[in-house]
């Protein structure tokens, strides 16, 4: 009040009428007449004051002119001290409202520069433990890692509790620096502070865990590190920026909010979303702090800064939900890891179908098909009659694996391998040597039949039989920023072996492999029969006794590949049992005490080297070298009229090649004929020999539905160059045998 008299006042107060609400009949003061009025206001009567919104003071204002025209309407206007008298009001409005501050605010712009920053370095981080992961997996280190006695929830724990601690050291740099720049968000408070440590921890879980999901989708390490990250971290930008752009536009726009709820409510499954919505409100709180203590600075009240309610940002419409929605989603992606790790035991109803689908598979296939060999016919007797497994290195009983409801990838194979036995498993292209593999080393269920490693069942779920092996993959399962050391110290501590004899293990496989000169380096600068060679030590690591050698051979030039043999004949030799699959007929010949072909799935033949030669042979090769190329001609017009069951097949400068039909003359009739020729032409040499064990192979593999590359090429199907011809279509096969689909099924 400015110039009041209150004694004038309250002397000088008349009514106009006794109907008069403000008049009431008992008023004998002015503290009477607020008493009585202000409760009297709530009226039908009451008046309208209009303002313009705009200019913010005009509510105000236009409040208190109302109120002085009231009170002075109340003072006898006759008298000359009513224009004298009024209510001074003052006013001390907020500069701008919340959300215009916010919006309008140059350091609002820098939050979400920092929180675009933030959100792409916390995606590139988990997306670079995809790399190690992707590299294990296709390379098939992760699996030789299970052979060796690793087991799956121990690989995943013991990758998230490295990765986790490195994401933890990032995370405290990022704090540090958030530190050192002084970013107020982080640093108004304790509960600030702290609630933004607890959000890195819960997302990094989270965001790891996807990231383990996700890295199976790719099968490049460096373009799933690229794509993971970049993918990451544009998905949570769109998805913040979709729900704040919308947030503002619901300023002049209401009918956005059911828009806005549903955005908010389905985005709450991205992680980087949650991550930056949550940061967002973290810095919501700090503004709305720092706007109340701008405020009662203004009207002098700091004082009262102590005493103003400060929001918990932990409270679940800022950050709470979104903490609550990233530790739901790690247990969803702990779930998802899970099945697809255990899946073909946790679904027990697909191995069911699929046992029912290979039964049905193998009922039809025994009506449609031929009698099979009688030498695979008494393997099979020979298998179910065997009490005792544990009395052989191997047995393999009716085993059979589909892809599908018209495909057996292996149609019911039995044999069995006794101890320090070499047994030997050739087949073109998609005859099942893979699949039988797989299934033997546990990369895939075994869809129908039994196996036995020295009397251990292989069972989907139990890895005691794995101990019982050691497995040399086709294709090098290295790491290639380790060592030959490294990787030999690592599988053997997998394998139990005891520090104490530790070093000697592994000089040991150092030394019989002759990897000495390269111990110390990494193996990515290894040459491919090195790289065989370490593939091999570690397969012989803790001495299995059985041993899988997946083409042990292949890609090695001549010299290292001898010493494979050499090694392999010494695993024989110390009563080792070894099963090893090639495409080197000379390799089988050299190593093998029995084969086994197989053609589109099954057996086709079974037995020792010279029985097979003996049985599947179809004559001999007659090779003479001729003295000069003038007796070419009458040689051959000789051979053609004694021998006419010879087949001509080729001659190269003087030597001649006849192939000879066993079954129409005998080997004392060429013998007879060939030195006859003598006395017509100069023979310096000649020879007879039986039909080899690349001819008996062709002879099967012509009866393959889909005829192998290297016969159509006219190379031997079992020559080195068909081995070496077909590695890269082993290569692009691996993704697709991985998930058991037809398409991929044991292309080598």
């Amino acid at each position: 009040m400015t110039n009041f008299d209150w004694e004038e006042a309250s002397s000088n107060v008349s009514w106009i009428s006794t109907k008069d609400p403000f008049n009431p009949s008992d008023i004998q003061s002015f503290r009477g007449l607020v008493k009585k009025s202000l409760p009297s206001w709530d009226v039908a009567e009451n008046q309208k004051v209009w303002f313009n919104n705009r200019a913010l003071i005009s509510l105000p204002l236009l409040t208190n002119n109302f109120y002085n025209a009231v009170y002075r309407s109340l003072i006898d206007k006759t008298n000359e001290t009513a224009t004298d008298v009024g209510i001074t009001a003052i006013n001390h409005p907020m500069n701008h409202t919340i959300n215009s501050a916010f919006d309008s605010n140059a350091t609002q712009k820098m939050v979400i520069f920092r929180i675009l920053v933030l959100n792409l370095i916390l995606s590139l981080i988990p997306a670079s433990f995809a790399m190690t992961l992707i590299e294990e997996r296709t390379s098939f280190s992760k699996h030789l890692q299970t052979v060796s006695g690793v087991p799956s929830w121990v690989y995943w724990i013991v990758n998230f509790g490295y990765d986790f601690a490195t994401y933890l050291i990032c995370s405290v740099l990022i704090v540090l620096l958030y530190l050192a720049l002084g970013v107020p968000m982080v640093i108004s408070s304790a509960a600030s502070f702290f609630s933004f440590l607890l959000l890195l921890v819960i997302y990094g879980v989270t965001a790891i865990l996807l990231v383990y999901i996700l890295q199976h989708l790719f099968a490049i390490p460096a373009l799933g590190f690229v794509l993971i990250g970049i993918g990451l971290f544009f998905i949570g930008v769109v998805s913040s920026l979709a729900v704040v752009i919308i947030e503002q536009m619901m300023k002049t726009d209401k009918t956005l909010d059911m828009a806005h709820k549903v955005c908010a409510i389905v985005f709450l499954i991205i992680p980087q979303y949650n991550l930056g919505t949550a940061v967002l409100r973290l810095n919501m709180v700090y503004q709305t702090v720092e706007m109340g203590k701008k405020y009662l600075n203004e009207i002098g009240r700091p004082d009262m800064i102590d005493q103003m309610p400060v929001p918990d940002p932990l409270q679940w419409s800022l950050m709470g939900k979104h903490m609550v929605c990233l530790s739901v989603l790690a247990g969803i992606y702990v779930l998802v890891i899970f099945f697809m790790e255990y899946r073909f035991l946790v679904f027990a109803v697909f191995r069911k179908i699929e046992r029912r689908r290979t039964e049905n598979l193998l009922v039809e296939k025994a009506l449609s098909t031929e009698k099979l060999d009688d030498d695979v016919l008494v393997e099979q007797a020979k298998v179910s009659m065997i009490e005792k497994p544990e009395e052989y290195g191997l047995v393999v009983k009716d085993l059979a694996k589909s892809y599908s409801k018209k495909f057996l990838a292996v149609k019911g194979i039995s044999f069995a391998v006794e101890r320090g036995e070499c047994f030997g498993l050739l087949g073109v292209n998609g005859a099942g040597k893979t699949t039988t593999f797989s299934m033997l080393t546990g990369r895939l269920p075994i869809g129908l039949g039994e196996a036995f490693i020295h009397g251990k069942k292989i069972a989907d779920s139990k890895f005691s039989s794995f101990s019982l092996f050691g497995y040399c993959p086709q294709f090098d399962a290295l790491n290639p920023k380790l060592t030959a050391r490294e990787q030999l110290e690592f599988y053997s501590r997998i394998r139990g072996i005891s520090e104490d004899q530790l070093q000697e293990v592994v000089d040991w496989a150092i030394r019989e492999m002759q990897l000495t000169a390269y111990a110390n380096e990494i193996s990515s600068s290894y040459s491919g029969g090195n790289k065989r060679k370490l593939s091999a030590a570690i397969a012989l690591v803790a001495d299995p006794p059985v041993i899988l050698l997946d083409e042990p051979s292949a890609g090695m030039d001549p010299s290292s590949q001898q010493f494979m043999w050499n090694l392999i004949l010494q695993l024989r030799r110390s009563n080792r049992t070894t099963i090893l699959t090639s495409h080197s007929m000379e390799e089988c010949e050299a190593l093998c005490t029995r084969l086994a072909i197989m053609v589109n799935g099954q057996f086709e033949c079974l037995g020792g080297l010279q029985h097979l030669k003996t049985k599947f042979g179809k004559g001999y090769t007659l090779t003479m070298k001729l003295h000069s190329m003038d007796d070419l001609f009458n040689a051959k017009e000789f051979i053609q009229e004694r021998l006419p069951y010879a087949c001509f097949e080729a001659a190269h400068c003087t030597t001649l090649f006849y192939r000879i039909d066993s079954s129409k003359c005998t080997i004392s009739e060429v013998f007879d004929v060939v030195n006859k020729l003598q006395d017509v032409v100069v023979v310096n040499d000649y020879s007879l020999s039986q039909a080899t064990l690349d001819e008996v192979f062709v002879s099967f593999a012509a009866k393959s539905e889909e005829p192998s590359t290297p016969s159509q090429s006219g190379t031997p199907a079992g020559s080195t160059g068909g081995a070496l011809s077909e590695t890269q279509d082993a290569k692009e096969k691996r993704s697709s045998e991985e998930t058991g689909t037809e398409a991929g099924a044991d292309k080598v």
